[in-house]
């Protein structure tokens, strides 16, 4: 098993798609898509899905001065909240664990092509 809030990359767009393809067959983007990364894919979950998302920390030493640098969301109904580096990350996150849990699989079992 694998904790939500350590899901990334092209396991955590798996993922993300698989919960809203098991939530709602209409909020789902197509498999290989990159709800994580991409607003014009990622955005209409979070609006289908009511995800709050709110940065909580700001980077204080780098080049980057200034920027958020994590990033929280909530569901209230089902409850969930989770972290991440972008927003589309936290809220895919949290999409993940308002569907599955804290914790999936290593590997997303219905992906199909």
């Amino acid at each position: 098993m694998t904790d939500v809030a350590d899901l990334d990359g092209v396991l955590l767009d798996a993922w993300a798609v698989s919960a809203a393809r098991h939530a709602r067959e209409d909020a789902a983007p197509g498999y290989g898509s990159a709800p994580s990364a991409n607003w014009s894919v990622g955005g209409p979950l979070i609006e289908r899905f009511a995800v709050s998302v709110q940065p909580i920390e700001r980077i204080l030493h780098s080049t980057r001065l200034g920027e958020w640098q994590t990033w929280r969301a909530t569901m209230s109904a089902p409850a969930a909240e989770q972290f991440g580096r972008s927003p589309l990350e936290a809220a895919m996150r949290c999409i993940i664990e308002s569907v599955y849990g804290k914790a999936v699989e290593s590997e997303v079992q219905d992906i199909q092509p």
